[in-house]
């Protein structure tokens, strides 16, 4: 891992309802980690489409990334977050759904992986949302989904601190 440790990236569009999701949990992952002692992990907001998640990752060896989520009704019984090694292979046939915003996060993962452009260690946490409409605020659902979101991102650099030292 590059010694400046991992960068966290948080993406969505504000005014999309919950698609603010990567952006609401990557805030509330900085006011979490403002009090600890030691190297922070960088956090980066990419407000909109993917489209610059490229050129975010560029030169990164580890990378976590947070987007919301339109999952089935289906999953509404299972955890809020779905951790993702999208170094494995493409994501799972969940994201295969139009993204609210421009380019979507596969469709930027896949762009990576065939230009050969993808960070060593690429992590996605998907957090569940249910309303993408146009309009300002989260709702409940995704409300309650940030805290077990960012205890899986808090679990996940922990991890690589340890799997580091």
């Amino acid at each position: 891992m590059s010694p400046r440790g991992p960068l966290v990236i948080g993406i969505g569009h504000r005014l999309r309802g919950d698609d603010a999701l990567g952006l609401e949990v990557l805030e509330a992952l900085r006011i979490r980690l403002a009090d600890r002692p030691g190297p922070a992990p960088r956090l980066r907001c990419l407000p909109g489409d993917a489209t610059g998640l490229l050129a975010a990752w560029e030169g990164e060896d580890c990378v976590l990334v947070i987007d919301a989520l339109a999952a089935p009704e289906a999953a509404s019984g299972q955890s809020p977050v779905w951790r993702i090694d999208a170094r494995a292979g493409a994501l799972p046939a969940l994201y295969e759904r139009a993204s609210s915003h421009g380019l979507g996060l596969a469709e930027a993962v896949e762009l990576g992986r065939s230009l050969e452009r993808l960070p060593a260690r690429l992590v996605v946490f998907a957090v569940r949302g249910e309303s993408f409409g146009r309009r300002e605020g989260l709702s409940a659902a995704a409300q309650a989904a940030i805290r077990p979101a960012v205890a899986a991102l808090e679990h996940e650099l922990a991890a690589l601190a340890k799997a580091a030292a």
